[in-house]
């Protein structure tokens, strides 16, 4: 990958930037939409909710991890960061993704 300094020097690197800028926005889209899928989902779970409910806290646990896999990536997008910011914080979320799937 581009080094920082070499941003300029490198012919692909500002079509490969935008295609990180692309790739991170659709994460974030993806992500979003299934924010907003969980909270219907909690807003029209059946009352009355127990505190030992599995699936009720389960549905918060997942809103929860799903705003706190946002929070950086909205970050990101409101900078100007260099193209290794971008593919690391990419990486990074794909790294997590494979850690809970395997738990």
């Amino acid at each position: 990958m581009t080094q920082r300094g070499d941003a300029q020097d490198s012919p692909g690197t500002a079509a490969d930037l935008e295609l990180l800028k692309l790739i991170l926005r659709d994460i974030i889209s993806r992500l979003e939409d299934r924010k907003l899928s969980l909270d219907q989902e909690i807003r029209n779970y059946p009352a009355p909710i127990p505190q030992c409910d599995a699936q009720f806290n389960y549905l918060l646990e997942q809103r929860t991890r799903l705003s706190q896999q946002l929070s950086p990536l909205k970050a990101a997008c409101r900078e100007s960061l260099a193209l290794n910011d971008y593919a690391d914080l990419i990486i990074a979320f794909i790294r997590e993704l494979e850690q809970v799937q395997q738990a």
